[in-house]
């Protein structure tokens, strides 16, 4: 994520939890969520951070969540967008389902 953080740029964070917390309310978008990429890549990313932390490799100014990008760039949002689908009983079967949960407990 390149954007960088900014309040005007928390528009498209808005956006991003409206659709979903629209995706959530039915069945149907609850497995268009479960067979998008979006969230195993989100749940890569945090699993790829806290290995790399556990094993105190160090900080690559690449990853997606090094210190420097979550401070300045828009991926910061993507956990409020996870705060969003925990919202909902179908939003949380969406994490469970793509291991995000399991990922956080790591």
């Amino acid at each position: 994520c390149s954007i960088p953080w900014s309040y005007d740029n928390l528009i498209f964070v808005r956006v991003a939890c409206q659709v979903m917390e629209v995706l959530t309310s039915s069945d149907a978008g609850k497995s268009f969520l479960q067979a998008h990429a979006l969230m195993p890549q989100i749940a890569n990313l945090i699993e790829a951070e806290e290995r790399r932390q556990r094993c105190n490799a160090p900080e690559d100014e690449e990853n997606l969540l090094s210190h420097q990008k979550v401070l300045k760039r828009m991926v910061r949002e993507y956990f409020t967008i996870l705060g969003t689908l925990s919202r909902s009983k179908r939003g949380i079967e969406v994490l469970v389902n793509c291991g995000i949960f399991n990922t956080l407990k790591l």
